[in-house]
């Protein structure tokens, strides 16, 4: 493959002159074209693990990484922000496309479940080799540390990656189906939930559900994720695979936060209706949902939430948007986006840990949600609803790891969740999530 071959040369070129990693200073990123590859049909082909995929809402930026260049990993006596303040020190000199990617539990101080275990309470890995799509270009990677990555062991990882890139195999239709909680349990959960709520006990609590599929065959989860990113609209799409045949991945929606230097950006997503088979009934819909005092409380809350954590780390105010309706295949949410400028010293460890998690995923106050979720859900939600993302120098996003899956072998978790708050009804709640699985269900629909 000419990409690997221009990198080989790169690689000589960058450790040969005057035989001295010092000059090339602690972190060192190579670049060459590799314009006709696609990033996942490439990433599925590759067996070096761990592997992993990440795409911005828009679609601009695809990144597709594969082996290891540095792992961080979080330890039980630390906070998902500490992680993200120890990549941010190691990314001090490094150049602006170097980046670790990964992700957290939605509640790390819940223990790990046995299915969750590869991916543990979080970690950010920096990639060996990438291959990036970018505003229509297309370039490979190599991330190394001078220091203590020599020239032969780069080259000697180069040349087992994979050359023969297949196309990527369609996703086979589910054999079983499974809810849990089913349908009567979960009218269970909602009613005692509102009974709380009305006691005063909290203003909001969000409940999961967890659909367990099996296929008859074991699906390649790069197929499953180009499906979803097919379907599924304006999304950030994620994969993580540590190792194994365990990978989590997703379309998700929701953005927890984008900083470019001290600009920063986040929204309140909240309140769901179904898309109309026709453009009036449609246009209803959006109506009914901009106009239903139940979601309209419930997307408050999130947007109370926000103002009131983004207010100690801003440079004057927090500037909202007007409240819109963001519409996607299956389903459409209310929105609002808030933006602002940080204040000197305030970093992404500093959002991560004021932002998450938000009452959207968990409720509000978002102590005691973790409680109540932590008693009431028959399931661990392991990495759904926490944070993935990247943390880069000059630029850092992490999205809301919501309408995802956990794919074990044959087996694929998928979760979603509905927000509730004083009136809601059980049966609207069944029909929100319904919707939003939906949107995954779509990724085997007519492949």
């Amino acid at each position: 493959m000419r990409a690997y071959a221009r990198m080989a040369t790169r690689i000589q070129q960058a450790f040969g002159e005057r035989q001295s990693t010092a000059r090339l200073g602690p972190m060192l990123r190579l670049e060459v074209a590799a314009d006709g590859l696609e990033p996942l049909a490439w990433l599925a082909a590759q067996d070096k693990l761990p592997r992993l995929y990440w795409s911005d809402r828009a679609q601009r930026r695809g990144v597709a990484g594969v082996g290891l260049a540095d792992r961080l990993v979080l330890d039980d006596d630390m906070r998902p922000a500490d992680l993200v303040a120890r990549a941010a020190s190691r990314l001090q000199d490094a150049s602006p496309g170097v980046r670790y990617y990964g992700g957290f539990r939605f509640d790390h101080g819940r223990a790990v479940a046995p299915e969750w275990q590869p991916f543990g309470p979080g970690w950010l890995v920096l990639p060996r080799f990438e291959l990036v799509s970018e505003q229509g270009r297309v370039h490979f990677a190599c991330n190394a540390f001078p220091g203590r990555d020599s020239c032969a062991r780069l080259l000697e990882e180069l040349a087992g990656l994979v050359c023969d890139i297949e196309p990527l195999s369609p996703v086979p239709a589910p054999v079983r189906k499974a809810d849990l909680p089913s349908r009567a349990p979960w009218a269970e959960l909602v009613r005692a939930v509102t009974d709380s709520l009305a006691r005063g006990e909290a203003c909001k609590l969000v409940l999961a559900r967890r659909t367990d599929m099996a296929f008859p065959e074991r699906p390649d989860p790069l197929a499953l994720l180009a499906a979803l990113s097919r379907r599924s609209g304006p999304c950030f799409h994620f994969y993580f695979n540590p190792g194994g045949e365990t990978s989590f991945l997703g379309a998700s929606p929701e953005r927890l936060f984008h900083r470019h230097g001290r600009h920063f950006g986040t929204e309140a997503l909240a309140g769901t209706r179904a898309r109309g088979s026709t453009g009036a009934q449609d246009d209803a819909l959006r109506a009914e949902l901009l106009n239903c005092g139940k979601d309209g409380r419930e997307h408050a809350c999130v947007v109370r939430y926000l103002e009131q954590r983004l207010a100690p780390l801003a440079a004057g105010p927090t500037r909202a948007k007007a409240l819109k309706v963001l519409g996607l295949p299956h389903v459409q949410h209310l929105h609002v986006g808030l933006s602002g400028e940080l204040e000197h010293g305030v970093d992404d460890a500093a959002l991560l840990n004021s932002l998450h998690p938000t009452p959207a995923v968990a409720g509000d106050p978002p102590a005691t949600a973790l409680q109540r979720i932590a008693a009431l859900e028959p399931f661990d939600r392991g990495w759904y609803a926490g944070p993935v993302g990247y943390v880069g120098a000059e630029e850092s996003e992490f999205a809301v790891a919501i309408r995802s899956g956990l794919l074990r072998g044959r087996e694929l978790s998928l979760f979603v969740g509905a927000g509730i708050v004083q009136g809601s009804d059980p049966a609207s709640e069944w029909t929100e999530l319904e919707n939003k699985m939906a949107s995954l269900q779509a990724a085997w629909a007519d492949e």
